[in-house]
């Protein structure tokens, strides 16, 4: 069905009520890869801006459609958006919607708590119906997103002979989880510096099993393999992507800025912090790759030489490391 001329990209409720924009068929068709491309971004765009203090209503414009009950906000069709915005490289947007409507439900000291996730609520956040379930499947988006989406884990064959492992960390500090398979849990956990973006990744696989790990970088970051048997294979949109079989993996995303902050929480003496930062933090502004490996280098002679002074053996070996790994190629 053609869009009105008024909201030319997005997908009416029927021809007799073509003001009218529902939220489940528009995420579905940005879900399952129906809007055209050149909608996308305004069909999203359009229902967050009309998002309310607890989730994303049935319809808009305001004021929504209801469910025969009176119900302006399901949880089901929150999912879809969620899932709609994962797939437009929105993971923020995600991960916020998620914690309006289900951040009430969770909070053991909201005097709502249930342990569970809920079928219906209204624009309080809350059922209001003493039959509305509280504990319905059409509420456990969440625990889809949170595991493909945010810990990451995904099945690219049946049974997860083949997986995928790439997370979507936005604001999140932590993650970890477990996906049971054919084979044996898949095992995911992951921590990130959201000031300076260092990411520490820890996949364990089970036997029989192979995948591929995309771990996230800044443009002016690399990654540490901690680890042997990985294979990198390429950089792609954000991530360095390693090919794997069984066993587990360690990988550390480093750049400039970790790499100081690093060096400043090894260091007693500032005097000696300040010299070593001195050298990542121009690496920056380097004008060419080889002045930037001049950088690099020159920190990496000056932790040698404070090894065992200022630094610890263990300190300046992870400094080392990661300042190579630094290095242009």
């Amino acid at each position: 069905m053609t869009a009105t001329p008024k909201y030319s990209s997005t997908f009416p409720h029927t021809d007799s009520r073509p003001n009218v924009f529902p939220l489940d068929a528009n995420m579905n068709a940005v879900k399952l890869g129906v809007a055209p491309d050149d909608q996308v971004q305004f069909i999203l765009d359009y229902f967050q801006a009309a998002w309310v203090e607890h989730g994303s209503e049935i319809s808009q414009p305001a004021p929504s459609m209801t469910d025969p009950y009176g119900h302006t906000i399901e949880p089901l069709n929150n999912t879809w958006e969620m899932l709609a915005r994962l797939r437009s490289d929105d993971a923020a947007g995600a991960l916020e919607l998620m914690r309006r409507l289900w951040g009430l439900q969770v909070d053991p000291d909201s005097g709502y708590y249930t342990g569970t996730f809920w079928e219906f609520v209204m624009e309080d956040g809350l059922p209001n119906r003493g039959f509305d379930s509280l504990a319905h499947a059409w509420g456990a988006g969440p625990t889809w997103v949170l595991t493909e989406a945010t810990v990451g884990a995904t099945a690219v064959d049946p049974g997860y002979e083949a997986w995928q492992v790439k997370p979507q960390p936005v604001d999140l500090e932590w993650a970890q989880g477990q996906v049971p398979t054919a084979y044996g849990p898949l095992t995911v956990k992951w921590a990130q510096d959201v000031d300076t973006s260092m990411f520490h990744l820890e996949v364990t696989a089970p036997g029989g099993t192979e995948g591929e790990i995309w771990v996230p970088v800044t443009d002016d970051g690399a990654t540490l393999e901690l680890t042997p048997g990985a294979m990198f294979l390429r950089s792609e949109d954000g991530y360095d992507v390693y090919s794997v079989a069984d066993g587990t993996f360690e990988f550390l995303t480093v750049n400039p800025a970790s790499l100081m902050d690093l060096v400043s929480s090894f260091s007693d003496s500032d005097g000696v912090a300040a010299s070593l930062n001195a050298k990542p933090a121009s690496v920056v502004d380097a004008p060419n790759a080889k002045a930037a490996a001049n950088k690099l280098e020159a920190f990496v002679n000056e932790v040698e030489a404070q090894t065992g002074k200022a630094l610890s053996e263990e300190e300046a070996a992870l400094l080392i490391a990661e300042a190579e790994a630094l290095m242009p190629a």
